[in-house]
């Protein structure tokens, strides 16, 4: 019998499940800004933090696991806890003054830490890239709302419709200005 079971519903989001001390666990691994979320479905461990951290910290050294993150290309540096697990192991603890990093400083000394680090780890190039990257990634995740919206029978006059294809064309407004064209049409548009 296996430890540990999973379903990849789409290129960003994989159902999971997880044998710890003879019960199943159920978790979501979803990209969310280019950051994996894992978030567990489980009574027990959305409200028991240390719960949450020993099934978390164990299923990470499952193998299957492990393989299946490498054939999805998912690094386990990049998957983050849907909620505070309290304590963070020095693998989870993100190195500063890379653009992947995404800081959250905790006062305006580590801010401005934080952006040194930033200015001196990165070119002007690379910065415009991932801001292209990020906004191409957010027209699509806003394209797949409306996608859904349609499906679900809303289209054009409708307000909340209308509101998400307004964000939509903002967002590819700022791709075109960066240089994003060959990227953002190769989709269809609502």
């Amino acid at each position: 019998m296996l430890e540990f079971e999973f379903e990849i519903i789409n290129e960003s989001s994989i159902n999971l499940r997880y044998l710890f001390g003879g019960e199943w666990f159920t978790f979501n691994l979803y990209l969310s800004d280019e950051v994996w979320i894992l978030h567990p479905f489980e009574g027990i461990l959305l409200g028991n933090k240390e719960m949450s951290r020993l099934v978390i910290a164990d299923m990470f050294t499952n193998k299957t696991f492990l393989v299946m993150l490498a054939k999805e290309r998912i690094l386990l540096s990049n998957i983050h806890a849907s909620m505070d697990l309290g304590q963070q192991s020095e693998q989870q603890i993100p190195l500063r003054g890379r653009i992947e990093d995404q800081p959250e400083p905790a006062d305006h000394k580590d801010n401005m830490d934080d952006m040194d680090a930033f200015i001196q780890g990165n070119s002007i190039e690379e910065v415009i890239d991932q801001e292209k990257k990020l906004v191409v990634s957010r027209v699509t995740y806003f394209r797949e709302i409306l996608k859904r919206m349609f499906m679900d029978g809303l289209g054009p006059n409708d307000e909340e419709f209308d509101k998400v294809r307004g964000i939509v064309k903002v967002y590819e407004e700022a791709a075109q200005k960066l240089g994003n064209q060959d990227d953002l049409f190769n989709h269809k548009r609502f």
